[in-house]
């Protein structure tokens, strides 16, 4: 995820959220390490587990703030 407002993304201020309940076994919020500065990178690695019924699987993620979604969704599938 790229900050691409004006604002400092701060630990314990702002997170990666699941925003559509298929969290695969990976916590609900991500948290940041450190500050993400406009113009900055942030990039998230979640451990999840696929579930032994075979089907397609889709987590969806977006960053908050505060408990404000913002910003693109992102996804991940798995089969």
């Amino acid at each position: 995820m790229k900050n691409t407002g004006s604002s400092v993304w701060t630990p314990g201020s702002y997170w990666l959220t699941n925003i559509n309940g298929q969290t695969l076994g990976a916590a609900a919020t991500q948290g940041l390490d450190s500050n993400v500065y406009p113009g900055q990178e942030k990039t998230w690695t979640i451990n999840m587990t696929a579930p032994s019924d075979p089907q397609t699987y889709r987590t969806q993620w977006m960053i908050s703030h505060n408990g404000a979604l913002f910003g693109p969704t992102c996804s991940s599938t798995s089969q």
